[in-house]
């Protein structure tokens, strides 16, 4: 499942990246939502990216992606013996080329705000499920469509 190398590379880099899980059918599904999405409520215009913020259970196209590809098992390899929940949530995140920014640094999604007992807000994993052409330099930042909330796990130091 997961690689010697791959799991170096997530401790190493923060995140890693694993080609082809999801296989190409449901990623033409996902791409065709996503246009309807744009089509229906398009973002304003100049802004070079826009963010959707969906019900997993509205959104059965996007779902599949996690739910009916390898991926959710690839992922709950990390997190074993855990399950990871179906979410109840999920985002589409576009940005439209060309994409100038280039952050100084990067961030952790929910560590503010808190949550009421003053612990940060994080979850277990983020995973993406990139749909565009992410070769080359300045084209933006990919489509990350799936957040799988856990409560954090206290590691060993």
């Amino acid at each position: 499942m997961w690689t010697v190398d791959q799991i170096r590379a997530l401790a190493g880099d923060g995140y890693v990246v694993v080609a082809k899980v999801v296989p190409a059918s449901l990623c033409d599904l996902a791409l065709a939502r996503i246009d309807a999405l744009l089509e229906a409520t398009p973002p304003p215009a100049g802004q070079p990216g826009h963010n959707y913020w969906l019900d997993t259970d509205s959104e059965p196209e996007l779902r599949a992606l996690l739910t009916d590809s390898p991926a959710l098992a690839l992922a709950e390899g990390l997190t074993s013996p855990r399950r990871i929940a179906r979410p109840s949530f999920l985002q589409v995140a576009l940005t439209f080329p060309p994409y100038q920014h280039i952050p100084a640094r990067g961030h952790i999604d929910g560590l503010t705000p808190t949550e009421p007992d003053g612990r940060p807000g994080t979850f277990t994993l983020l995973m993406g499920v990139i749909l565009s052409d992410q070769t080359k330099p300045m084209i933006g930042e990919p489509h990350r469509l799936a957040r799988h909330p856990l409560p954090p796990r206290r590691l060993p130091a």
